[in-house]
């Protein structure tokens, strides 16, 4: 299975190869993930990778590659300097990558923090954690799969 890490080098190389659109900065890497996990749950049952995600104040996060991005600022991620392999990805998987990229790609990273705080997972495991608030609580696989697959039926937003 690929790494959370592998599919952000993906992502980044998906952005460098587009000539229409803006490249991935720490914050948008983030949400990028979120919705390729989510959308691999919701139209497959399998997640694209086994970290856990996080209910940042800024929306979900992936712990571990937070940690690995996170020295990237708000500076462009680079597919030659993203830590990962997007080898290590199967041909389906990057299929689904690159489906989730051009659905989100016309979403700057203020945009898609918008639009997951507006989401049912995150929305639930902040709980009542007041906005702005730092927490470490985990956006379950549980509440993912079932929020996307909903997406995926057409019964939700």
């Amino acid at each position: 299975m690929a790494s959370a890490i592998d599919v952000a080098n993906y992502l980044a190389w998906l952005a460098e190869s587009d000539e229409d659109n803006d490249l991935i900065t720490h914050l948008r890497m983030q949400k990028f993930l979120y919705y390729t996990q989510g959308w691999s749950l919701g139209t497959t049952g399998e997640p694209l990778f086994d970290e856990e995600i996080i209910a940042y104040p800024n929306g979900p996060v992936v712990h571990r590659a937070h940690g690995e991005l996170k020295r990237f600022g708000r500076d462009t991620i680079h597919a030659d300097t993203c830590p990962g392999d997007m080898d290590n990805l199967t041909d389906d998987e990057m299929d689904l990558v690159a489906r989730v990229y051009n659905t989100y790609k016309t979403h700057s990273a203020s945009s898609l923090v918008s639009m997951t705080h507006n989401e049912r997972p995150w929305r639930e495991a902040r709980g009542g954690v007041p906005d702005g608030m730092h927490s470490n609580n985990v956006i379950s696989v549980e509440s993912i799969k079932s929020y996307f697959s909903e997406l995926a039926d057409g019964q939700t937003k």
